[in-house]
């Protein structure tokens, strides 16, 4: 069975869907092990502690199920550049002082109030139980290959210093880390983790 939910369920529409109101922020409104497979689509960057949410997900999925997760991608090299220039990842911006965080509600920044690297997220999936976590893309945006072009001396030898410093340090920094630079990671608009939880 199909069941949607949504902090805003009005915004719903799918003709013999029903679509529940909910606040991501707290426990969700559904039995252990109730679905066979759960699709968060653009809500992680939304909320206060993301870590709870991706341990209630855990626990609505039946073992053998699957998570989705998907989020704008920071890591994309656009967005790096952004952050180097003015301090924000694309699709964040400054937040109106005073406002509410609650439910998602900062209308200043479409919402977004906690940016997420892949990284952190891959972490999140694990520390919630998740045996298996694999990651996908959208869209993959033109200028980001371009940017590369232009930019590889620096990011080939950041990398190397990178490596090289968690050779050193003795941290094999878990199975994210070879894929932080890869092509598609710096190119994507949408990183999209998938978790999936033993039988």
């Amino acid at each position: 069975m199909l069941t949607a939910c949504d902090l805003n369920p009005e915004n719903f529409r799918y003709n013999g869907c029903p679509c529940q109101r909910i606040d991501a922020n707290g426990r969700l409104p559904f039995a252990d092990a109730s679905f066979d497979f759960v699709c968060s689509i653009e809500v992680v960057e939304h909320l206060e502690d993301q870590f709870a949410f991706v341990r209630e997900l855990f626990r609505v999925v039946k073992p053998g199920g699957r998570v989705i997760i998907t989020t704008p991608n920071v890591l994309n090299i656009n967005s790096r550049i952004r952050t180097l220039v003015c301090g924000f990842p694309l699709l964040f911006n400054p937040l109106k002082p005073g406002e509410s965080t609650a439910g998602g509600a900062v209308h200043a920044s479409t919402g977004h109030i906690h940016p997420v690297a892949y990284y952190f997220l891959d972490y999140q999936f694990r520390q919630a139980g998740f045996n298996e976590v694999n990651f996908h893309f959208d869209r993959l945006k033109r200028s980001a290959y371009g940017w590369m072009l232009l930019l590889s001396p620096i990011r080939l030898y950041g990398r190397h210093r990178f490596h090289r410093n968690l050779k050193r340090e003795k941290l094999d920094g878990g199975p994210a880390i070879p894929h932080l630079n890869s092509m598609h990671m710096l190119a994507a608009r949408t990183v999209i983790v998938e978790g999936v939880r033993a039988s």
